[in-house]
């Protein structure tokens, strides 16, 4: 692999996603498939969706491979699912999965767009299945499909059900600063306000420069108040 492209995967797992955009844009690689894919992502976890469309649409404009272009469109699809079209990102996954029907990433995100458009049946059928075809991704991604699975448990009220998957997510990526904050979340939604703090000053400790965790932090750490 070239030392870029592992330079920028090495970023990306580390949630510095503004690093990645700006190596990128100042590289001579910036045009190459490899880069545009991870652009295009980097935009996307910032929820800079303009430009992460944008950067697609150039990606589309050169010879690829399918595998490529299925990632690129499973971005696509979160895309559609965080501007309020779940239904555009369901069609886009449900075409993917034709292809690719072991595939947990794209069974997870098929459920995050079924949970989006209140489909509750068909997302937990696509989280289990997700859960099913696991070991066929990196830790990486299992951490991130857990943290999927334990965010819908949160929102749905299942405290429980939310720490237990949470803490697998968190078991995979133990620095992911949203797995840190939904943990943090789920264990004061169980009323379990020391591993609740542990939580939220782990997230806090990792990312002493992110004004957003540092703030929430703050604000959660007051709620939960002395025990």
């Amino acid at each position: 692999m070239n030392p870029f492209i592992k330079e920028l995967d090495a970023l990306l797992k580390q949630d510095k996603e503004q690093q990645v955009i700006e190596q990128i844009n100042r590289s001579p690689y910036v045009h190459s498939i490899d880069v545009l894919k991870r652009l295009g992502n980097a935009y996307v976890r910032i929820a800079d969706y303009g430009n992460a469309m944008q950067t697609f649409q150039t990606f589309f404009q050169k010879t690829h491979e399918k595998e490529d272009a299925a990632f690129v469109w499973l971005n696509i699809a979160t895309i559609m699912r965080f501007q309020g079209h779940p239904e555009k990102g369901i069609v886009i996954m449900q075409r993917l999965l034709q292809d690719y029907p072991e595939d947990p990433v794209y069974w997870a995100e098929l459920a995050n767009c079924y949970y989006m458009a209140d489909n509750d049946q068909e997302a937990e059928q696509a989280y289990n299945t997700a859960r099913k075809h696991i070991n066929n991704t990196c830790e990486f991604n299992k951490a991130s499909i857990y943290s999927d699975i334990g965010f819908y448990y949160k929102e749905k009220g299942e405290v429980y059900s939310a720490v237990f998957y949470l803490e697998i997510a968190i078991f995979f990526n133990p620095t992911d600063r949203t797995i840190l904050l939904y943990l943090g979340d789920a264990y004061s939604d169980a009323n379990k306000k020391r591993l609740a703090k542990e939580t939220y000053l782990k997230a806090k400790t990792y990312y002493p420069e992110d004004l957003y965790i540092q703030d929430y932090v703050r604000m959660q750490m007051e709620f939960l108040g002395d025990e």
